[in-house]
């Protein structure tokens, strides 16, 4: 059986949109441009299909110079076609965890007593942790010893924050060494966000932010104290709120330019983080300590990008699929019964992501003549993708049958599965690349029209 007819082919519509008048063979069907043609003629179905006279038909993607062939489906008989699918571009949504102040229940804060071990445990799961490291997971364990109290005796409350903030430190720290950053990181929450100040900063400036650093830098003079905790709303130009993370100042500066967290920045890299003195409208201010009742730490898993976008390695499906991971109480120290823990986002893989859309582009082309597209790199052949990494993509899919003599069977035909791939562009929703005015949801809708069946979404 040839197998090869069970491989979907891809089409991802580039930048030369869609094209309904041209024929295949056309001077006028140029590089890049997605079309629907007459398996006959070659000649374009045109803005419509019509199962009498264009059928059967096949989908196909112009070469551009650098690429080595153009991409065709197989004849499509539109009697045979038993699903049109459309899935639009969906986001990923990462998975994030909370122990602790969740960023708005007060009553979740964890607490500590003075000289005493703490501990929890953090569990991370993914395609590519199972097949790297573990099948069951990467497990770390993270305790801390809290302060001494005063009189180093008795079993009083330490302050939240403090101990919080070691925990961060902590699991940041470890993390390096036993589930690699890209994979989970930690950050601080504390509730009164009402109470913080803009004492010291200098109005109208910005704050740069880099992921994986501790350095802070602003674009004028700031006045933050060591020790002291800021609390930080990513682009909001707006006051930041409970839910967004803090982080406590290891070597602060007075009139200066540039501070020293004690854990490094784990979100994307930020230079537009807006400090003003009016706190309502800054992204950066310094919390007041004494108003602080609750502490939490919040857990956010990676979308991987180890490999994405590289032409010697393949983009196995982890590197869209992202990191999910459970938290529970170590065996040996942990939190007493006030230990609270919610699922703040459950994670989404997402649907359209440039990420996803070159592992299908290049998974199909590895059943076609780019089938050794994995050497490309080193054999400087110059592997050409149709996928923009600052694109996302509608998906469609047409499921099909195809028929053949069998040799085991005595010439009886049997049937294969047949699916065709195409992607467009998300920012003009199912027009590949350009403005066109007929796009993929009017041709795919006359299509379905002739087979009898609907566009399911």
């Amino acid at each position: 059986m040839p197998t090869w007819e069970r491989k979907p082919i891809f089409i991802l519509g580039g930048s030369g949109g869609l094209e309904t008048s041209a024929a295949f063979t056309g001077a006028g069907f140029t590089a890049g441009e997605v079309g629907f043609f007459v398996q006959s003629t070659l000649a374009n179905t045109g803005a419509a299909f019509t199962l009498a006279t264009e059928n059967p038909f096949f989908v196909a993607q112009k070469a551009s110079a650098s690429d080595r062939l153009s991409i065709r489906s197989f004849p499509i008989d539109a009697n045979t076609i038993t699903r049109i699918v459309k899935k639009t571009y969906s986001a990923p949504v990462a998975q994030v965890w909370t122990i602790g102040f969740d960023g708005s229940d007060t009553a979740k804060s964890l607490s500590y007593d003075c000289d005493a071990d703490y501990g929890f445990k953090l569990i991370a799961y993914s395609p590519y942790i199972r097949k790297f490291y573990n099948n069951l997971g990467l497990t770390q364990s993270t305790v801390i010893h809290t302060e001494c109290c005063d009189d180093c005796e008795g079993c009083s409350t330490s302050d939240c924050w403090l101990e919080t903030a070691k925990f961060v430190k902590a699991f940041n720290e470890t993390n390096q060494a036993s589930i690699p950053a890209r994979f989970v990181f930690a950050e601080m929450l504390l509730d009164g966000s009402a109470s913080d100040v803009t004492t010291g900063l200098t109005d109208s400036t910005t704050a740069t932010f880099t992921l994986n650093s501790k350095i802070v830098t602003f674009s004028g003079n700031q006045t933050i104290a060591t020790g002291a905790y800021i609390r930080v709303s990513p682009s909001n130009v707006s006051a930041p709120t409970d839910a967004d993370p803090v982080f406590k100042v290891a070597v602060g500066v007075t009139a200066g330019t540039q501070i020293t967290l004690d854990t490094p920045w784990h979100r994307a890299t930020d230079s537009g983080i807006v400090i003003d003195t009016t706190l309502s409208d800054t992204e950066l201010a310094i919390v007041t300590t004494s108003a602080v009742t609750a502490c939490g730490i919040q857990f956010t898993g990676r979308f991987l990008d180890a490999y994405s976008g590289c032409c010697c390695f393949p983009p196995y499906p982890f590197d869209f699929e992202g990191v999910t991971f459970e938290i529970t109480r170590d065996a040996a120290q942990s939190f007493p019964c006030d230990f609270d823990s919610s699922q703040l986002t459950a994670f989404f893989a997402g649907r359209g992501t440039s990420k996803e859309m070159l592992y299908l582009e290049m998974d199909a082309k590895g059943y076609t003549d780019q089938r050794q597209w994995f050497l490309d790199c080193a054999a400087n052949l110059g592997y050409f993708s149709s996928v923009v990494s600052t694109d996302t993509y509608d998906l469609y899919m047409i499921e099909s049958s195809r028929t053949f003599p069998t040799t085991s069977m005595g010439g009886q035909l049997a049937y294969t599965p047949a699916i065709t791939w195409i992607a467009a562009t998300n920012a003009t929703p199912g027009t590949p690349g350009s403005t066109t005015a007929t796009n993929l949801d009017t041709i795919l809708a006359s299509v379905a029209a002739a087979a009898g069946i609907s566009v399911t979404t």
